[in-house]
């Protein structure tokens, strides 16, 4: 259903899709900058001690790779999926307020403003704060036995 731009659990096509850009963004970077990641490569930088140790950690290149391709598929579907997680709470637990006086959603109470929906102890911040933990967790459960199989 077509709902005005920032009722509570509001979705659309450009949102989503940041969301899931950024949860790419976010899987590429991890992939490549963590230990394991592009530095395993050259484990000859740094001299001898560091080589030694570097080698201990090293990956090949189609680890590498496999690991950084896993790693942005589960950004992806953690962006997209915490973007929606969000929506849903934000739509069916999110405390909501109208103001009779302006006729429009409003985010505080206030006078003239009723609650018409959600529990009043959730803010969009707490909203925001659930959806982002537990999307990090699922994505965290979801990649370590996936990484583990590389």
């Amino acid at each position: 259903k077509v709902v005005p731009p920032g009722t509570n659990g509001g979705i659309s096509g450009v949102g989503l899709g940041a969301s899931a850009a950024g949860g790419v963004a976010m899987g590429l970077l991890h992939g490549v900058f963590v230990p394991g990641g592009m530095a395993s490569l050259f484990s000859s930088i740094g001299g001898a001690g560091r080589a030694a140790a570097c080698t201990a950690t090293a990956v090949s290149k189609s680890a590498f790779r496999r690991e950084i391709a896993l790693l942005t598929l589960v950004g992806f579907l953690g962006g997209l999926g915490g973007s929606l997680l969000d929506s849903l709470l934000g739509a069916t637990v999110q405390a909501t307020y109208y103001d009779n006086e302006q006729n429009k959603i409003v985010k505080r109470p206030g006078p003239n403003v009723n609650r018409v929906g959600g529990w009043s102890f959730l803010s969009n911040e707490m909203v925001n704060v659930m959806s982002t933990a537990m999307t990090a967790l699922a994505a965290a459960l979801l990649a370590r036995p996936i990484l583990n199989l590389i």
